[in-house]
């Protein structure tokens, strides 16, 4: 505060990474199998881990429309080690093929996805 009572305030992102952390995210969707038939609501199960993960999305497009907005199932900021994701409700869908596609970005900007 000056003396006439202002104040100003100053907001200032930072981002702090690993020392020697140099390869990209883990990550991998366990649960569905490729290729899997899914008839009920089923969990989603993968690990996503990285020393300085930022976020994490998984996503789902329509596999015969690669150009389609993904819709975004779920998403985070945590690691998670061979858990749920999300649930995949086909009830809640049209019959066809999609693609789940989970993608993990860490500090220095290195990306990796798994579909």
């Amino acid at each position: 505060r000056d003396v006439a009572g202002n104040r100003i305030d100053r907001t200032i992102d930072l981002t702090v990474t690993a020392p020697g952390d140099l390869l990209a995210p883990e990550v991998m969707i366990t649960s569905p199998a490729d290729d899997a038939e899914i008839t009920q609501p089923t969990a989603i199960r993968g690990t996503i881990r990285d020393a300085a993960l930022v976020r994490w999305t998984l996503s789902l497009t329509p596999g015969n429309t690669p150009e389609a907005q993904p819709i975004v199932l779920a998403e985070g900021t945590n690691p998670v080690i061979e858990g749920d994701l999300a649930t995949l409700d086909p009830t809640m869908m049209f019959n066809g093929v999609y693609v789940l596609t989970l993608t993990a970005v860490d500090a220095e900007g290195r990306e990796a996805s798994d579909a």
